[in-house]
């Protein structure tokens, strides 16, 4: 097995240079010997992320436990990166996207879900039509904590505006407050960190 270049013990600079390590390679290598793996970031890129998939695959197969943690910071991470890792559930993160105003011209009548803000830290979401509280997605979702599941919200007031697609902005991890009803569940989430004022005004019910 290939070891990295570098040491954990030490910091290293990594500039990019052929003529340096690469550090992709050289966290590949190390996680190729982990049993379980930590990612603290900032924010998640799609570009960055395909980069590190065969080294996830690697420790999904025999079993190992990835977190991967970041902020939501300047709602800089890509959706499609965060989604990702449904494929997997060693990686123990579930993702909504959420579009609080839906239209019928947009979204069929199944997923017409009532998703709004109570407060800038309330968030009331339903689930899939399907989901039961006695599923395996609904149990994971009411028991999330003692699961070690991590609840990630994206978020956007409408999917279009002048033809054009609006972007999600990430609200970042949420718990569970309350949930009722099934087919969907009803849920109410409390947000980490207050989501922004304008999204809230704009999406709260009774404007």
């Amino acid at each position: 097995m290939a070891r990295p270049e570098t040491t954990l013990a030490e910091s290293s600079l990594f500039t990019g240079s052929p003529a340096d390590p690469q550090l992709v390679l050289e966290l590949g290598r190390e996680m190729r010997s982990a049993d379980s793996v930590d990612l603290l970031v900032s924010f998640i890129k799609w570009s960055g992320l395909r980069l590190l998939m065969p080294a996830f695959e690697e420790i999904a197969e025999r079993g190992g436990r990835v977190r991967i943690i970041t902020t939501s910071y300047m709602g800089a991470s890509d959706a499609e990166a965060v989604e990702w890792r449904l494929h997997f559930p060693q990686i123990k993160t579930v993702v909504s996207l959420v579009t609080f105003q839906k239209t019928e011209k947009e979204f069929s009548p199944s997923t017409m879900y009532q998703d709004y803000p109570i407060s800038r830290e309330l968030l009331h979401w339903e689930t899939q039509g399907q989901t039961s509280q006695a599923s395996e997605t609904g149990q994971n979702l009411i028991h999330h904590q003692e699961r070690g599941y991590t609840m990630l919200f994206f978020v956007r007031s409408r999917k279009k505006v002048d033809g054009s697609t609006v972007p999600f902005t990430f609200l970042g991890p949420a718990k569970l407050v309350s949930f009722q009803s099934e087919r969907p569940i009803q849920m109410v989430w409390q947000l980490d960190h207050l989501m922004p004022v304008e999204i809230f005004h704009e999406n709260r019910r009774g404007g």
